[in-house]
């Protein structure tokens, strides 16, 4: 199974070059494998570079859980970030924490 890096992620999220969405969803249609990492530093790029308010990079993680997968550990780590309110990395000025 392919493995989709950070980049591939960004495009399916933020669809800014639909010549490059058009590619990253034709690297995902049979199938990928979505590492934590991948998922972690996806949403570090939109708070960051796409100014993505922490709600909105939620929604994100939760389309990209909604698809189909056999990767339970990807839903833990989206559970994990929603019982500590926190999406990004605390000591970079807590900038991407989550509301309850």
């Amino acid at each position: 199974m392919r493995a989709v890096d950070t980049n591939v992620l960004v495009r399916l999220i933020t669809r800014d070059d639909a010549k490059q969405a058009a590619a990253a969803e034709a690297f995902v249609a049979k199938g990928a494998w979505v590492p934590h990492l991948a998922v972690a530093e996806a949403t570090w790029v939109l708070a960051t570079v796409y100014d993505r308010d922490p709600t909105a990079i939620a929604t994100a993680v939760e389309m990209l859980l909604s698809h189909q997968h056999d990767l339970p550990d990807v839903s833990a780590v989206h559970r994990h970030w929603r019982q500590r309110h926190v999406l990004g990395n605390p000591e970079m000025g807590g900038r991407c924490r989550l509301s309850t």
